[in-house]
């Protein structure tokens, strides 16, 4: 009730002086981190809440909620109606809503075969660890290793390799003689001189020496 005041002997015309509700947002990160001022809204004029400066590792923020369980009501960041409060003076808290990222982890085989990659959700346990076969070399280990766990940023992992040596055998065919040559995988292979033995003539190798190490390879002589 207002003031009182002494009725006049003349008619006496009162008018109502009222203003626009007026409250403030509070902001709550929710698990996130960082600060924000609470803003000032005027029932129905505005302005609309304010954009959002809390972060969460592998979350992106999507809207607010008026409870803490996110079992309140939800309005978007967009949110402009300024009818949040309809007492004058009045306070609400805003509870940040996260939504997990998804992350990618690619791999380079450094050969033709290709890895599906792998997309998961931020923090979940990686159980994939593929293993790689490739002809002439020995799979070493991914570069970076694969995390356990998904980390907040994609990554490409690189498969390493270390190339094989071969041997080439040249069975001379008697007293049990040979000779061992040592090459690197595709790496060009020397050719050999014509063996001698006492009463013969060399002939040729049973097989071509090939211009290249292959993977696996036994040369044996034939005398004649």
């Amino acid at each position: 009730i207002g003031d009182t005041f002494s009725m006049p002997k003349s008619n006496l015309n009162l008018f109502a002086k009222v203003h626009n509700i007026v409250y403030f947002v509070n902001y709550d990160s929710n698990g996130g981190i960082g600060d924000m001022l609470p803003s000032k809204h005027v029932y129905g004029e505005g302005p609309p809440l304010s954009s959002p400066l809390f972060t969460k590792i592998g979350h992106s923020i999507v809207g607010w909620n008026t409870s803490v369980d996110l079992n309140g009501e939800f309005y978007p960041l967009d949110y402009s109606d300024s009818t949040l409060c309809v007492e004058d003076n009045s306070n609400i808290t805003l509870f940040a809503v996260w939504s997990i990222k998804q992350y990618t982890i690619s791999f380079e085989t450094g050969f033709s075969n290709s890895i599906d990659p792998i997309v998961q959700d931020y923090d979940t346990p990686i159980e994939y660890n593929p293993l790689l076969e490739r002809e002439g070399y020995t799979f070493l280990q991914w570069s970076p290793a694969i995390p356990d766990r998904m980390p907040a940023e994609n990554i490409t992992c690189v498969a390493q390799w270390s190339i094989n040596t071969y041997d080439i055998t040249f069975d001379l065919a008697y007293g049990g003689k040979k000779i061992v040559r040592s090459y690197d995988y595709m790496a060009s292979v020397s050719s050999e001189n014509d063996p001698e033995r006492t009463g013969y003539v060399f002939s040729k190798w049973d097989q071509a020496i090939p211009e290249r190490m292959p993977a696996d390879l036994r040369r044996s002589s034939v005398l004649s």
